[in-house]
């Protein structure tokens, strides 16, 4: 019976030093059938499996294979922005900014609620991909801007041709920050 208390202090050690490490303080993430998670030390989401990552710096990208008519099914695009010099509606406006260049049309601009970031807001955008003279494909965006409170500014764009906006969607939704940042 005395070793039974010993134990659980054991245990309870071995859990708060796992709360202590960076990664453990990113929220579980829910994944759905046939997604796969991609966890940081800042942030975690799942994707489809199947999609390919690549990291350069502090921007991840992750594509989904070609379809049979050579378009990408999804392409995720996560950007990390330490101490942040702008103020947030910086941000929006140069999204608003770029998405007209670009003849996006936002179809939704709110503020939105994500653990872990002082301030987010989520877009959703309906744009034309022009394969070439004659084809284009119509695609959705869903993102999100999130703030933390270290300054640190988390872009995280989600691109899927139309017809699978529902997956964009699904994937935006699985998106953690690590609480304390």
């Amino acid at each position: 019976m005395g070793e039974m208390p010993m134990r659980v202090l054991a245990v309870l050690a071995l859990c708060a030093l796992a709360a202590c490490s960076p990664e453990a303080r990113v929220g579980g993430v829910p994944v759905p059938s046939g997604f796969q998670e991609y966890r940081t030390g800042q942030y975690a989401f799942a994707h489809p499996a199947g999609w390919r990552r690549t990291e350069e710096s502090a921007t991840l990208t992750v594509l989904a294979p070609p379809t049979p008519d050579g378009v990408r099914d999804g392409h995720i695009h996560v950007q990390r922005y330490r101490d942040y010099p702008q103020d947030f509606a910086t941000v929006l406006d140069r999204f608003r900014g770029i998405a007209r260049l670009n003849h996006y049309r936002i179809t939704l601009s709110e503020p939105a609620k994500l653990a872990g970031a002082v301030r987010a807001h989520r877009f959703e955008a309906s744009y034309d991909l022009r394969l070439d003279e004659d084809r284009r494909v119509p695609y959705a965006l869903v993102g999100m801007y999130a703030l933390t409170k270290e300054k640190t500014l988390v872009e995280f764009m989600v691109r899927t041709p139309r017809r699978s906006a529902a997956q964009a969607s699904a994937i935006l939704s699985t998106l953690r920050l690590r609480e304390n940042g």
